[in-house]
């Protein structure tokens, strides 16, 4: 009963979740930034009323779409990797099984079924599988035994590319100009002498995360998760920054 209660109070607000502008049921792929779901400076810091924040969110869409959640690895990967000893390559895959494990107990606390996907084990053939047995892939981004990290962010623009639609989650509301406005939309990388490179994740600057988007030629939503924006932007209301396509 709660559950109905529930659900029709957010189709009313938002209309029914998972569908699209055109009204027709859509696939995301949602990106959770380690700069939103960890503690920027604080290593081994997890930011639980986030992800509770997002996986109520999660659920919600879950309901009537196909979803694949990607994360990356702020203070608890990225701190790792970013010493280098002998031990880098040990000490950054264990940190990033340590926050999967995490981000999957969480959405598992909202009765959302997850399944995990090792970066260095993705391919689109291991994210059908696993929805094709009705659980939610939770990949992350990983790292090689060679070293070689493999990025959340390239992960999900592969997925965005068979046909799902991307959500990058960031500690910022969107794509800021020199001003601290939000831009609406970005579509060209001549644009990006108005963005604010100063504003970046842990996993990089914000140019770089523009470029691959638009390089793979795919259309993402750049966006801070709070105030149910996931909500909002799976129900077509314009939230954050739209890079690719300015319809």
């Amino acid at each position: 009963m709660e559950r109905d209660v529930f659900r029709t109070y957010y189709v009313n607000i938002y209309g029914e979740v998972g569908l699209g502008s055109g009204g027709h049921v859509s696939d995301w792929v949602v990106k959770l930034g380690g700069s939103v779901i960890t503690c920027k400076d604080i290593p081994y810091c997890f930011r639980l009323d986030v992800m509770n924040n997002i996986a109520k969110q999660i659920l919600r869409i879950s309901e009537g779409s196909k979803v694949v959640l990607v994360h990356g690895g702020g203070s608890f990967g990225h701190y790792e990797a970013s010493i280098s000893d002998s031990s880098r390559t040990s000490r950054t895959s264990h940190s990033m099984i340590t926050l999967n494990f995490l981000v999957n107990s969480v959405l598992r606390d909202q009765n959302i079924p997850t399944y995990t996907v090792p970066g260095r084990f993705f391919s689109m053939n291991a994210v059908n599988d696993v929805l094709s047995n009705g659980m939610i892939p939770v990949i992350f981004g990983d790292i090689l035994a060679n070293g070689m990290v493999i990025s959340g962010d390239d992960i999900t623009i592969e997925i965005a590319r068979n046909g799902y639609k991307a959500i990058f989650l960031t500690d910022v509301e969107g794509i800021m100009n020199s001003d601290g406005k939000v831009l609406e939309c970005v579509e060209s990388t001549d644009e990006f002498p108005l963005i604010d490179s100063n504003v970046s994740d842990v996993t990089g600057g914000i140019l770089t995360k523009v470029r691959k988007i638009l390089e793979a030629g795919i259309n993402a939503i750049i966006a801070n998760p709070g105030d149910e924006n996931i909500l909002r932007i799976t129900s077509g209301i314009r939230v954050g920054t739209r890079v690719g396509k300015c319809d």
